[in-house]
């Protein structure tokens, strides 16, 4: 249960950030039809003038900015990266009801290491360190 709200709320996330994207790449399609219309109304399309729409340039530099955001993750890196939470990729304390095997090929049970390799968990056994053992 503890896992599979996680991954809905992977998932809902992934759903988010392809929306905001997608509203992104709108908004720049507005900003270009903008600048476009800027562009016919002064009858002046290159931003080198000095003549050139103050206007213009200040939609084009909005666009320009909405752009590098949007482009900046793709929503399969999002969905990557969201579906698998932060603790899953390192080692961490599990308690074992039922033996599995450890990277070694033996079975484990009871406290152990565990971290998700990107397909199944993977176990060791966790031995306990005892600081009076040298002495």
């Amino acid at each position: 249960m503890k896992h599979q709200r996680h991954f809905e709320t992977a998932t809902r996330e992934a759903v988010q950030t392809r929306t905001l994207i997608d509203d992104l790449n709108r908004i720049v399609q507005i900003l270009n039809s903008a600048i476009a219309n800027e562009e016919q109304r002064a009858g002046i399309s290159d931003p080198l003038e000095a003549a050139y729409p103050m206007h213009a340039r200040e939609l084009s530099a909005r666009r320009d900015k909405k752009e590098m955001t949007a482009n900046n993750r793709s929503p399969s890196q999002d969905l990557r990266d969201s579906a698998k939470p932060a603790w899953a990729e390192v080692w961490h304390f599990w308690n074992v009801v039922i033996p599995r095997r450890s990277i070694t090929g033996k079975l484990v049970f009871g406290q152990v290491w565990r971290r998700h390799n990107g397909r199944r968990w993977v176990y060791k056994k966790f031995v306990e360190f005892k600081a009076d053992q040298d002495e």
